[in-house]
């Protein structure tokens, strides 16, 4: 949706107005890889087999139904073809966003593949290895039409969560980027951030649904948590949390204290997120800001389980000084995804810098 008013001399406020990152056919030092292929073309064809060769080991064998699976090593191993794929993307843009999205997804995927029933349709197993919201594709149809009648909800709600955007954007446009404090400016880009995002996980949702399958959902409206223990560990990205719980706080909990444990969690999702941004922005994004604030997220975790909120504290309460905290450190956050905002159609002045 396009608003029709600028901002202080920046284009609109919206997606169509997105400047174009991708280049089809330019080679960038993004993919230092790149230099041992003669085109872009070779690029993406590389970047799209180093994502289809682990599905290919661990897809269904309807030819050898008693195939095992591969060993946990082995999956951890096709795992990290699946995070190469990123380095042989020509370009920097939607397209590499895209290609590290689903690397992302399918690396932490695999370790989990012994969980998955022998007897699992491949087109259920491919939309579960390639997306976080699929739990399964039920083969029972009665079942199957059940997920579909509830598609209409998500529909719903991303409409919804899209038209509450609106009037802030354009308030947005009515302003001059350097006459608004950047405290303002940082909580309307996290209120575009968060509504924009969960509004397009809801369409995901619903579309999953349409093919009948069961879902889960990634997050459940994280602008209401009352603390960042609440916010990251059951409102945020919550298949990163329990990923994150499984392979890395478990192994951990009787062999180092619970503070340095929470401390371990946020490092590993901030090199996630530091993989993600690189991918999405090449060198034009800032090593360092994304780990230092997930770094910063775990100590706060950590300092409200030492010091809670006295017990019949109002919600309300937690939940402005979580908002708080967000737009406090929420810059160092945006830093490195300052390229794909951009490309997104979120305007230059709007960003707030971190030097």
């Amino acid at each position: 949706m396009r608003l029709t008013s600028a901002i202080g001399g920046c284009p609109p406020f919206s997606a169509a107005s997105a400047p174009h990152l991708s280049q089809v056919g330019s080679l960038t030092t993004c993919a230092p890889l790149m230099l041992a292929l003669d085109s872009a073309v070779e690029g993406w064809l590389l970047a799209v087999v180093l994502l289809a060769v682990p599905l290919v080991f661990v897809l269904p064998d309807r030819i050898a139904p008693d195939r095992p699976l591969p060993s946990a090593g082995r999956l951890w191993r096709l795992a990290l073809i699946a995070l190469a794929a990123p380095l042989f993307c020509p370009t920097r843009g939607v397209p590499s966003t895209v290609v590290t999205g689903l690397a992302v997804v399918l690396a932490t995927r695999l370790p989990d593949l012994s969980r998955r029933p022998s007897t699992e349709s491949t087109l259920s197993r491919v939309l579960w290895l390639l997306t976080p919201i699929v739990r399964s594709l039920p083969d029972d149809a009665s079942r199957r039409q059940a997920n579909r009648n509830g598609a209409l909800r998500f529909v719903g709600r991303a409409l919804a969560k899209r038209l509450c955007w609106e009037p802030f954007g354009y308030v947005m446009t009515l302003q001059d980027p350097q006459q608004t404090p950047a405290v303002a400016r940082t909580a309307l880009l996290i209120l575009y951030f968060v509504l924009n995002l969960t509004a397009l996980a809801d369409l995901a949702l619903a579309l999953a649904r349409l093919i009948g399958a069961d879902t889960e959902e990634v997050f459940d409206w994280p602008l209401l948590a009352t603390s960042p223990r609440e916010f990251w560990s059951r409102r945020w990205n919550r298949y990163v949390s329990r990923f994150a719980l499984r392979h890395v706080a478990r192994p951990l909990q009787s062999r180092l204290p619970r503070p340095l444990v929470t401390i371990s969690v946020f490092f590993v999702s901030a090199l996630f997120h530091e993989y993600f941004a690189w991918g999405a922005a090449g060198a034009a994004t800032q090593p360092g800001t994304m780990t230092a604030f997930f770094l910063a997220q775990g100590l706060a975790v950590v300092l409200g389980e030492r010091l809670p909120l006295p017990r019949g504290t109002p919600r309300i309460v937690g939940h402005l000084g979580t908002v708080a905290w967000m737009v406090l450190t929420a810059p160092w956050f945006f830093a490195s995804l300052r390229p794909a905002l951009l490309d997104f159609g979120v305007p230059t002045a709007w960003l707030v810098t971190t030097n």
